[in-house]
């Protein structure tokens, strides 16, 4: 023997007279051995996250999705003007419309030679004031909610998901002004005409409804046409300024949407 040369020990198996096949015994397969493992165990606060994620998510499918879609609509169809070619008459009939967190109606003068709403309101005698607020909406939301502390969650759910009774409100103000809640414009006699033509063909019936308004200096009367979620306040400003051929947007059931055109 070479004095280099080196001598390999024998391996276990050679000894025992086995052969070596050079491959890996496999591993002892517990799951057929032992069965399907089982789930950890949830306590009681580990179930009431699994309610709340599946209860999230179908609220995200049954709620928020629908509501951002009707956000989207309404402000593409505001974006959309009606009436693009429209110029303020310079020495026209002045009048506002307003559009506050929710609801939107027009500011108009309480007399002029075309239109004298005396003949349909009745204003105390000793009223010194100038315009009349008249707006349209659910007949039970309307009536009921003088303010956002009067609002009944149930009440306002049926006006927006059930086609319901309207009514038209008129209140006598003092002069308006500009704000971030009223825009001021001014049209011809004509426009107004048929604007005023618009108001009073909402009126179902002359006499105003017995017994409700929100003091000595409004009334309301019953309407023409059912509020529901895509026929609101709001369209009902927005076609009325359509008939005047006043610039608006095509549909507007969002509010502050109806002047977003006079404002640009």
């Amino acid at each position: 023997m070479n004095e280099f040369e080196t001598v390999v020990p024998p391996s276990p198996n050679s000894l025992s007279g086995s052969k070596t096949t050079g491959r890996r015994k496999p591993a002892v397969d517990w799951q057929r051995i032992n069965g399907e493992p089982q789930p950890p165990k949830r306590g009681l606060f580990g179930w009431l996250w699994v309610v709340f994620r599946r209860l999230f998510k179908w609220t995200a499918i049954l709620i928020i999705v629908p509501l951002v879609c009707y956000v989207a609509i309404g402000g593409v169809g505001a974006w959309l003007p009606e009436n693009p070619d429209f110029k303020p008459t310079v020495d026209g009939i002045e009048i506002f419309i307003y559009s506050g967190n929710a609801h939107s109606e027009f500011i108009l003068p309480l007399k002029t030679p075309e239109k004298d709403w005396t003949q349909h309101f009745t204003i105390p005698p000793d009223a010194a004031l100038s315009h009349i607020a008249i707006g349209w909406g659910d007949r039970a939301l309307y009536t009921q909610t003088q303010q956002w502390s009067d609002l009944k969650i149930g009440t306002a759910i049926s006006a927006m998901f059930v086609p319901s009774d309207s009514v038209l409100h008129g209140e006598f103000v003092s002069e308006p002004y500009s704000s971030a809640r009223s825009v001021r414009t001014r049209i011809s006699s004509e426009q107004y005409q048929q604007l005023c033509n618009f108001i009073i063909g909402s009126l179902a019936e002359d006499k105003p409804i017995e017994g409700v308004s929100f003091g000595d200096f409004d009334q309301f009367f019953p309407a023409t046409g059912n509020y529901h979620l895509f026929n609101t306040c709001n369209n009902w400003v927005g076609n009325g300024m359509k008939a005047a051929g006043i610039k608006v947007g095509r549909f507007t059931p969002l509010p502050k949407t109806v002047f977003w055109h006079l404002n640009n």
